[in-house]
């Protein structure tokens, strides 16, 4: 493998920064050096299966004092139906559980390519990863990713004047507020911002896979 993978990170919350409880941590992994994938796409995810949700037993992070928040809780109960499932929806694991999931995906996705270990992105870092890093730290847990390896993706578009748009984001993504989604959109736009050139399919994920991230 010859090339750096990063992470996008996304997380669902009921709560603000730093201590928000996490509802749904979604992410995806992805490349910036504008080289194709297997697909021949120069853009998207490495893999059909390099991306993905993880869904948090609310209660788990109340436990190590984490909170809710009750406007965060507001806004979530007048969501569509589909995200509002997102709360403590049928799979979701304890924080701790959750927790080495995120750290497998990023060993599995992130610490293979000759160009060294991946970096964490986050819209904003700020926010998504002030939570992660919260809720590692009262798990008392160490993770193989730390703040040394954070990226603000949002100060990264604003500071280089990128304007945002969905226009060059396949549909299939475009749905708000679930975290996998947004992390590939976050991607996306982070792809477009940084390395102009690229192209895309119709829909860079739409390839079968074997739940193993192949890349050039």
């Amino acid at each position: 493998m010859s090339r750096r993978i990063d992470l996008m990170i996304d997380l669902e919350c009921a709560g603000p920064a730093p201590n928000g409880a996490i509802v749904s941590i979604g992410w995806c992994a992805f490349a910036l050096d504008g080289k194709k994938n297997s697909t021949g796409s120069k853009i998207g995810p490495v893999s059909n299966l390099a991306v993905g949700r993880i869904d948090v037993i609310v209660q788990s992070c109340i436990d190590i004092g984490m909170e809710i928040d009750s406007d965060t809780v507001g806004w979530w109960f007048r969501q569509d139906p589909e995200v509002r499932a997102l709360w403590n929806a049928p799979g979701a694991v304890p924080i701790r559980e959750a927790l080495r999931q995120i750290n497998q995906r990023y060993l599995d996705n992130c610490t293979l390519g000759s160009g060294g270990p991946g970096l964490i992105w986050a819209y904003p870092s700020t926010y998504d990863l002030s939570i992660l890093d919260r809720a590692v730290t009262l798990c008392g847990m160490k993770m193989d990713f730390g703040r040394k390896d954070y990226l603000c993706s949002r100060s990264v578009m604003k500071g280089l004047g990128y304007r945002r748009s969905d226009e060059r984001i396949p549909a299939r993504w475009r749905q708000k507020h679930f975290p996998e989604n947004d992390a590939v959109r976050q991607a996306i736009q982070l792809q477009l911002c940084l390395v102009p050139e690229v192209d895309r399919d119709e829909d860079p994920l739409g390839y079968p896979g074997d739940g193993v991230a192949r890349f050039d």
